[in-house]
């Protein structure tokens, strides 16, 4: 007897070993759906990485970017009726006019590897490029004159603070950027993932800013000035960037798309502004060229955050050997006191801002 009830109990206990010993497996068509619950809570958070199998655990992205570019320099100046020439007051509305470029296209390309015996860390690295550029003139008189702010007015000269005329201003940037992050994708449960990234990002932006001024000017509107001022704000900045993605499931491949990243860059700055200048008062011309440098070179930390809500889908193919994902969303990055346009004449720092569609392709292998 008591060896029958031995031989039952150890029956029993082997059975459900076997059962604990059997972890819960990934999907066979889609790496976002699990098939069966674990029995055994995980020490950590399982993978979410895409496993292709018998293949090379590779995968590139390639973006579409529509991006609109702004930031706290772009006023250009205020437009306001004149009572009398001495401009001794005024009357009617007035309109203050910013610089608008809009938007423009830009791409990222991007490489990346996972390596399923580390813990599937994903090494990755991508390349962003972006370019806009807008010209917009402002044209006052007779009756009427153009205020401008202090980043028209660099030199601090009073003089040069009212025009009757035409004033044009073009500006352009380039914009260039690139990443190293190792991530880790990663189950919060069966229908959320995350994706949590550390590493660097090296950050290249140049700007162009050309303004031009014909007509009169001075404190009585009576002095003819023709006047072009450039003004080239560059940087480089390099520093450590951290990124958090998520990924709410809804099924058949749908997800929705929600990512953060924050990124801190130590930026050198280099900002030249120069010119020339003629002016004819009374009977006397004066051709004249200018420059000023005061923050030629300037070192900073300057933060940076970026966001993206989107809609997703992705697949498997093949046999489970190729993975695919589409993606279409809107990004809002800000680019914290990045703007030194107007330091030289008052000492005051702006933000820099781009937002716009992202649309993205993957493709795993």
């Amino acid at each position: 007897m008591l060896k029958t009830h031995l031989n039952a109990t150890l029956t029993i206990l082997s059975i459900s070993l076997a059962a604990h010993a059997n972890p819960s497996e990934k999907p066979t068509d889609r790496p976002e759906e699990i098939v069966k619950q674990d029995p055994i809570s995980a020490g950590y958070n399982a993978s979410a990485s895409y496993p292709c199998i018998n293949n090379w655990d590779i995968f590139i992205t390639a973006d579409y970017l529509y991006w609109d570019w702004s930031q706290s320099s772009f006023l250009l100046g205020t437009t306001t009726p004149i009572e009398n020439v001495a401009l001794q007051g005024s009357t009617g509305s007035r309109k203050t006019v910013y610089q608008t470029p809009g938007y423009a296209s830009g791409f990222q390309v991007g490489v990346g590897v996972n390596m399923p015996k580390m813990d599937d860390w994903n090494l990755f690295s991508e390349y962003t490029r972006y370019r806009n550029s807008n010209t917009t003139s402002i044209l006052s008189g007779p009756g009427s004159m153009i205020i401008f702010p202090t980043s028209a007015n660099p030199s601090s000269d009073s003089s040069l603070s009212t025009l009757e005329g035409t004033f044009s201003s073009n500006i352009q940037m380039n914009y260039d950027s690139v990443d190293f992050l190792l991530k880790r994708p990663f189950y919060f449960g069966k229908k959320l993932t995350a994706n949590f990234g550390a590493g660097l990002r090296a950050l290249f932006i140049s700007q162009k800013f050309i303004r031009e001024m014909d007509g009169f000017n001075g404190a009585d509107l009576i002095t003819i000035i023709n006047r072009t001022e450039t003004s080239t704000p560059s940087t480089w900045g390099l520093g450590p960037k951290f990124s958090f993605e998520t990924n709410w499931m809804l099924g058949h491949g749908l997800q929705i798309m929600m990512n953060l990243a924050t990124s801190v860059l130590y930026t050198r700055y280099t900002l030249n502004s120069n010119g020339t200048a003629e002016i004819i008062s009374g009977n006397r011309t004066f051709n004249t060229s200018f420059s000023w440098d005061e923050i030629s070179q300037l070192n900073a930390l300057r933060p940076i955050t970026e966001s993206f809500v989107g809609l997703g889908w992705k697949s498997a193919f093949c046999n489970k050997k190729y993975y695919i994902a589409l993606s279409a969303g809107y990004n809002f990055d800000v680019f914290w006191n990045y703007d030194m346009l107007n330091y030289a004449a008052s000492q005051t720092q702006g933000d820099m801002f781009l937002q716009g569609l992202n649309v993205q392709t993957r493709f795993d292998f």
